[in-house]
């Protein structure tokens, strides 16, 4: 694809270039991107100025916030794809020479709307390149659950539970295996919201004994 000049003024601004190298040479604004310059891109990342440590062992920044700020950012999109609230992909890449964690636009589009977040400068050129109306993206409100058939699939995922040997009586360790066997088939969901249904079942256990 063409590499736009949006692109290279998000690369160079945020000082992104030396990241993955020829990387952004060859590619653009696409689908997906990694989610550290995703993080880099929304919050407009611009690092200080170098300073020397004074000892002879090299140069620190002399303002540690944007680095800091950037990390935490980083963590709180990865906490949200964790969490299921957020979905990524794991691509390996020949340009990048390693798996990479990749978001794709209408998905942060979605996220940032459902977080009441304004997209950055570089990340509303992300949309635009990739046809995402960032209007448009904020998700419909389900219709919440009934309590009945919020019971019935609670004794479902409880009967399941028996059949596959895991005890739901211990949300933490069941959530994990839970996860294990949900990589495997390739299905993103995150521990805490498996953790947090568990806990619920003894109730709807409770409410249907016979």
């Amino acid at each position: 694809m063409t590499v736009s000049l949006a692109w290279r003024n998000a690369v160079a601004l945020t000082n992104s270039r030396w990241m993955y190298g020829d990387y952004f040479e060859k590619t653009g604004f696409v689908e997906r991107l990694p989610i550290e310059l995703v993080a880099r891109f929304q919050i407009d990342y611009r690092p200080s100025a170098k300073v020397s440590m004074g000892t002879g062992f090299g140069m620190k920044n002399a303002d540690p916030v944007p680095g800091n700020m950037l990390r935490a950012f980083v963590e709180r999109i990865w906490d949200a794809c964790k969490a299921g609230e957020l979905s990524y992909v794991r691509e390996s890449h020949q340009l990048l020479g390693e798996d990479v964690l990749m978001i794709a636009s209408q998905d942060f589009a979605k996220w940032l709307a459902t977080n009441e977040m304004l997209p950055s400068e570089h990340i509303q050129a992300w949309f635009d390149e990739t046809g995402v109306t960032f209007g448009k993206a904020k998700p419909v409100k389900e219709k919440p659950l009934a309590t009945s058939e919020r019971n019935s699939l609670l004794l479902i995922i409880a009967a399941l539970c028996k059949e596959a040997n895991i005890d739901y009586t211990k949300p933490a360790k069941a959530a994990g295996q839970i996860l294990h066997t949900a990589d495997i088939m390739r299905l993103q969901i995150g521990e805490t919201t498996i953790e947090r249904h568990l806990k619920r079942i003894p109730d709807a256990v409770g409410a249907r004994m016979k």
